[in-house]
């Protein structure tokens, strides 16, 4: 989707529209990008002038005073900074967007000829930017993020026929020969998802529309966690992969979504197609059989082995999320299919439904990274607690309770007395290494079966058991989720060890490794506990 909102009248709106319509063809990059941070470049009020019929991928243009007084406010009589100056052999340009941000970027060059207040557009810039020409919107310089890889490495678009003026019934493309063209039109400008690229290849004019555009190769997309690239800079190691849509079968009616060559030219008629294409296009006009194309030595990319390190998560309104695993790992409740290690993506059905779970994930992300989440609406919040639960994801349950004001006190002192209390009412609350963990809801999804670990570790230090059944310091992970508290220092003593009076303990090099982890979120108490062979800081 287009982040742009232009307040346009129905008259407006119904002239947007008229653009062609696309069909997706497999997923694209754009995956619930975050809002934009809108950054204090300045900004310009400037008018939509519409460019000439056939002028079409080029440049945007503007008068050279309001450039001028765009690059000087920067701090540069005449140039942009290297992040924001275009790869452009003229100089100045510029980059620009919407003053409150659209994934489409223009690269904007000085025209004497315009006057001062107006940028110059052809149509499909209009379309991509949902602003019509007459109105006046603020723009504002666009900066690449800082620190960010913005140069793309894969390109993917899908190619239409727009127009072919005095070509036969057949429009044959060399793709390879696209790619020059539209790599040497484009060369050094940003180009976003779902944006429209016009492209001349001798007398045909196409639509390439972007469905897809990576900053990084596809093994580093693979294991790469917040990665949602959708724009970046055509660079001269750039590849691009084209695809041709079969038009729909003809049924004898006109196509209502533009997908015929005849149907896309009579979308564009009303903007700025020429005279005789507009007249052909008018009701009543005698019908013209319309071209067809055929885009030759088309190069797809490698195949990649389908990825074993994801779930396929299912919402209730069946809905589907490859999520990886390790994004997983403080859902409880999804345990199972996290460590499933088959040799394909294992498959997990969720209550929740999809426009809570793509929230959900972003609280997941944010949590993987060490972020803070998204400050979602209030409304929002009860389906978010709703899902927490399902999940087991404790972290989200937290969130979410204390953005509705019902946080309890949180972890806490224990006495082993009510440990043994609320283990002998039917909860499984564990002590390890004086941490009190309840494991009561996930002793379903545990691996080793629901059984074991009532059955030997219930009412004593766990430790040793723990070391013993857990050769992979990975179950460490889930440790934060089962945390309730500490146990009372007076108490400690009073804890039998796992496997009774004269059991082997747990290693020194376990306990400090498990210290080390827990560290950061368990309670600070102070003092010193003694392991054998050495001391250790009491948390």
């Amino acid at each position: 989707p287009i982040e742009a909102t232009a307040r346009c009248t129905c008259i407006e709106y119904h002239r947007l529209f008229l653009m062609p319509h696309f069909k997706p063809t497999g997923p694209i990059s754009l995956q619930g990008a975050p809002a934009l941070a809108v950054s204090e470049l300045p900004c310009v009020s400037l008018k939509v002038v519409s460019r000439p019929a056939g002028g079409r991928g080029g440049p945007a243009a503007m008068c050279p005073s309001d450039m001028q007084q765009l690059l000087s406010s920067i701090g540069s009589d005449t140039e942009m900074s290297d992040a924001q100056q275009p790869r452009s052999a003229t100089a100045p340009t510029c980059f620009l967007q919407l003053q409150d941000g659209s994934d489409c970027i223009l690269l904007v060059r000085p025209d004497a000829q315009l006057p001062a207040g107006c940028i110059l557009l052809d149509d499909v810039q209009q379309f991509n930017l949902h602003i019509v020409a007459g109105d006046t919107h603020s723009f504002r310089l666009f900066q690449p993020p800082p620190g960010e890889p913005f140069d793309l490495v894969d390109l993917e678009g899908e190619v239409r026929l727009l127009s072919a003026m005095g070509c036969s019934a057949t429009v044959q493309v060399d793709a390879d020969v696209l790619v020059a063209v539209l790599l040497r039109q484009y060369f050094g400008r940003v180009v976003a998802a779902n944006e429209l690229l016009p492209v001349r290849v001798s007398d045909a004019e196409l639509l390439v529309r972007v469905t897809a555009a990576h900053v990084l190769p596809g093994e580093e997309r693979e294991e790469a966690i917040g990665y949602h690239c959708f724009r970046g800079r055509v660079g001269p190691t750039t590849n691009v992969y084209l695809t041709q849509r079969d038009p729909e079968p003809s049924n004898g009616s006109s196509s209502s979504n533009g997908d015929t060559a005849e149907g896309i030219a009579a979308s564009l008629a009303p903007l700025s197609l020429s005279e005789g294409a507009a007249r052909a296009a008018e009701p009543g006009a005698p019908s013209t059989s319309a071209p067809v194309l055929t885009l030759t030595n088309v190069r797809c990319q490698a195949a990649r082995p389908a990825p074993t390190d994801v779930v396929n998560v299912y919402t209730r309104d069946a809905e589907w999320f490859p999520v990886k695993k390790k994004l997983l790992r403080p859902c409880i409740a999804l345990t199972k299919v996290v460590r499933d290690s088959g040799s394909s993506a294992p498959n997990v059905n969720v209550d929740v439904d999809t426009l809570t779970f793509d929230r959900v994930l972003l609280f997941l992300e944010a949590l993987h990274l060490g972020r803070p989440p998204p400050n979602w609406s209030l409304h929002l919040i009860e389906d978010m607690a709703k899902a927490a639960t399902a999940l087991g994801l404790r972290a989200l349950d937290e969130y979410c309770q204390e953005r509705l004001g019902r946080l309890s006190s949180g972890v806490r002192i224990f006495r082993f007395e009510e440990v043994v209390a609320a283990n002998a009412c039917g909860q499984v609350l564990l002590v390890l290494d004086s941490m009190v963990l309840d494991v009561t809801s996930w002793l379903p999804e545990h691996p080793g079966g629901s059984r074991i670990i009532p059955a030997q570790s219930l009412n004593c230090d766990c430790a040793r058991f723990f070391e013993m059944y857990h050769a992979s310091r990975e179950s460490f992970l889930y440790l934060s989720s089962f945390y309730l508290g500490e146990l009372h220092p007076e108490d400690r003593p009073r804890v039998p060890p796992g496997g009774g009076k004269g059991a082997e303990p747990p290693s020194p090099d376990f306990l400090q490794q498990l210290r080390e982890y827990t560290d950061p979120f368990r309670l600070k108490l102070g003092g010193e506990v003694s392991t054998p062979g050495k001391t250790v800081r009491n948390l």
